[in-house]
């Protein structure tokens, strides 16, 4: 038995948080089986051509997220918390994958397409990406965006940023509230006042 087995999980994160880098393998061996179990059950029903150890890297990297990130005075138990970091991480990366797939579909702008009479046609006759690639309307978004970020600092709560930043990564309220170590209606009630205080 090690030193480290014989310590509570927080003072094995408190360890590893000040830098000591075998409490932070201890916790990643001790959950690299809930990675694999998690990357096993998303890999197969994705169906994705991802391999499978570039996977279980995306995994750990959820994993040791969650040991960087973990509130060591939350009531929540950190193997949920590494749980649901970890399945973020891993669905995150399918999205980012999925995503790269339908990038020849946007970059159209180097083909050029004829109708029945031989005619060229201009790209935004074929296809349209709602000006996505307009840089107007780039430079719109990204005022919107900071504007946000803006709003979120000066208007919102400790809990109620905790809770819309989790929201944005796209964790349920269940998971938001297992996170915190809050209850599921509190995490509903701050969604309603950051709702509130946001709206313009």
């Amino acid at each position: 038995m090690t030193k480290y087995e014989m310590l509570s999980e927080n003072d094995v994160l408190k360890l590893s948080r000040l830098g000591d880098r075998s409490a932070e393998e201890f916790l990643l061996e001790q959950y690299r089986p809930m990675v694999l179990h998690l990357t096993r059950e998303l890999h197969l029903w994705s169906q994705n051509s991802i391999d499978i150890e570039d996977f279980v890297q995306e995994g750990m990297i959820g994993l040791f997220n969650a040991i960087r990130d973990f509130d060591l005075d939350s009531d929540a138990n950190f193997s949920t918390f590494a749980y649901i970091c970890i399945k973020n991480k891993l669905k995150n990366t399918l999205t980012y994958i999925n995503r790269k797939k339908h990038l020849p579909l946007k970059n159209y702008e180097h083909l050029e397409f004829y109708n029945a009479e031989n005619e060229r046609l201009e790209n935004e006759n074929v296809v349209s990406d709602n000006g996505a690639n307009d840089p107007e309307s780039i430079v719109l978004i990204d005022e919107d965006i900071r504007e946000l970020y803006k709003d979120i600092d000066e208007k919102l709560s400790d809990l109620e940023k905790k809770v819309i930043y989790l929201y944005l990564e796209g964790y349920s309220r269940k998971e938001i509230a297992a996170t915190l170590g809050k209850g599921d209606k509190s995490v509903d009630n701050a969604l309603t006042r950051i709702k509130t205080k946001l709206k313009k």
